[in-house]
């Protein structure tokens, strides 16, 4: 009697003297199903799921090995019968060089052959070499390698995806996508790695490279900053045995930055040479209202700096000739508006009159 993990999860067991193979449930040793009952007296003895998909049931009394789809029950075709010298089939195996590997443990019609290992080419069919084996009931390996669990990850897993503004509310272009991972499968390694697709770069959203990540719970990642732009990213989840165990899903985010910028209007004006003004005074307008600073445009300080909010100067200016400046409107929330004004020093001394004597 044969018995082997089947790559749907379940235990399959050739039952050798009722002919048949049936399923049981891998955990709990449930019966699950008679998978196939075969007509008269076959001697179903052991089965094997090799890498191409099927099925291959030996039956020791027919003296032959065949295939089935595992999935419908159908018989598919005879791959080894006693006309290549298979007779009282004692065991089977699948080589790493992709043969099939059987063991004769009866007399045959030829002493050669007799106790030998059929080994026999699965696309051809063809028999590629006896090996003695001195009558071997169990194939080289001693029950064999039947079958090698195929890793499969059924999901990713997403979950919680969103757009982080990346606590800029006034800057768009740094806002980033997050997102968590939890996949699930059957016959899965250790850890598992994750990346995206279109150069974009995952990382664990608490800092840290996305690889060697261990199953079970759910696991935050981000993107690059920027990611959140509309573009629509596919995410590799890929286990530590490497492909073909794969699955992907899809992060997308528009920007997230919901920063109202203030309104600010402003009106020039002219001074007296040598006299101070107050940058504030030029200010007609700023809705909804914010913090006033101020910015000049000089061999020091320019445009960009009002625009990035460095070298600020003091409100009160004086000057005689003509300047301009930059106002800056920032919120709390840190969107801003930045207008500019000229100031122009009127040519001379400004006349002061003073009035003296009775009134």
């Amino acid at each position: 009697m044969g018995i082997v993990l089947g790559p749907d999860g379940a235990f399959w067991v050739a039952d050798y003297k009722n002919d048949r193979v049936l399923r049981f449930d891998a955990t709990t040793g449930a019966f699950l199903s008679i998978f196939q009952q075969f007509a008269g007296s076959t001697g179903t003895r052991d089965i094997i799921f090799p890498p191409d998909g099927m099925l291959y049931i030996y039956f020791r009394d027919a003296s032959k090995v065949s295939r089935y789809n595992y999935t419908t029950g159908n018989f598919i075709d005879d791959l080894a019968t006693s006309a290549q010298n298979l007779y009282l089939t004692g065991g089977m195996t699948w080589g790493a060089d992709g043969l099939l590997y059987i063991g004769n443990v009866g007399s045959l019609p030829s002493p050669l052959l007799n106790g030998n290992i059929a080994v026999i080419d699965p696309v051809t069919k063809a028999l590629m070499a006896n090996i003695p084996a001195n009558t071997p009931k169990r194939v080289i390996f001693q029950c064999g390698v039947c079958f090698t669990a195929t890793c499969a990850i059924s999901s990713a897993g997403k979950a919680l995806e969103t757009c982080n503004n990346n606590s800029t509310g006034s800057n768009a272009a740094d806002d980033y996508i997050t997102f968590s991972l939890n996949p699930t499968g059957s016959n899965l390694g250790a850890t598992y790695s994750v990346t995206a697709s279109g150069g974009a770069t995952v990382t664990l959203a608490a800092g840290g490279a996305a690889t060697g990540i261990a199953y079970g719970s759910a696991t935050a990642f981000r993107l690059q900053n920027g990611s959140s732009n509309g573009t629509l990213y596919t995410i590799t989840v890929t286990d530590v045995g490497g492909a073909p165990c794969t699955a992907t899903t899809t992060v997308q985010q528009n920007a997230c930055t919901s920063c109202t910028s203030p309104v600010l209007t402003t009106q020039s004006a002219s001074i007296c040479s040598g006299s101070a003004i107050a940058l504030t005074s030029l200010v007609t307008g700023n809705t909804p209202s914010g913090t006033l600073t101020f910015h000049t445009l000089s061999y020091y300080v320019n445009a960009t700096d009002a625009i990035n909010s460095i070298n600020p100067i003091s409100s009160l200016v004086s000057l005689s000739g003509a300047a301009s400046y930059y106002i800056r409107s920032e919120s709390s929330a840190g969107c801003f508006d930045v207008k500019k004004v000229v100031v122009t020093a009127l040519p001379g001394a400004c006349a002061t009159i003073s009035v003296s004597g009775p009134q």
